[in-house]
């Protein structure tokens, strides 16, 4: 079996058309002109056209699953990230992150057991469109300091049983943040 780590030897993952830089994996082309919540260049994996390549080969249509935005090794384990520039509910997310999962284990064999002990997921959200109460956020930046888990948005269900870390981080910390600066190539 391939190791699952080494994204380049899997055809869905080493498929020019599926190479872009973060910038545009963050792209929300819905607003006019579009906006960007990365302004960086690091090469990443557009997992959206990675589904449409998935469901395409399976003959699936493709409203069929749901996908993040990008996918990018940071350092030793599998990292997966949706940017949502507008609002959005915890199930949206939940579907986007599992489905995504999904997708990954059957494209590279890995077991859900495997791909938990190295990935992550990695919510990008826009304080300005997606209010946030003041509670949830104390509650949250307490944890934080606590090195307890606590999910603004309550997408901690995907903790442990599918990923080894949630995160969930504005966009104006992103690009600053470990999450956009450790990634290794794919």
């Amino acid at each position: 079996m391939k190791d699952f780590l080494q994204l380049n030897h899997f055809e869905e993952f080493s498929n020019p058309k599926v190479h872009k830089t973060l910038k545009l994996t963050s792209e929300d082309d819905i607003k006019n002109p579009s906006e960007y919540m990365s302004q960086l260049k690091t090469k990443v994996i557009d997992f959206d056209e990675v589904k449409k390549f998935y469901l395409k080969k399976h003959g699936m249509y493709e409203d069929n699953a749901k996908s993040v935005d990008a996918l990018y090794k940071l350092n030793d384990r599998i990292c997966m990230t949706e940017f949502k520039n507008g609002d959005f509910t915890s199930g949206e997310i939940i579907e986007k992150a599992l489905s995504s999962a999904l997708m990954f284990m059957d494209i590279t064999g890995c077991s859900l057991s495997d791909f938990r002990k190295k990935s992550l997921f990695v919510l990008v959200y826009n304080e300005e469109e997606k209010k946030v109460d003041t509670r949830q956020l104390s509650a949250y930046y307490k944890a934080k300091r606590s090195k307890k888990r606590y999910s603004i948005f309550r997408i901690d269900h995907l903790w442990d049983f599918c990923f080894g870390e949630v995160a969930e981080i504005e966009k104006q910390e992103f690009d600053h943040s470990k999450y956009a600066k450790e990634i290794s190539s794919y």
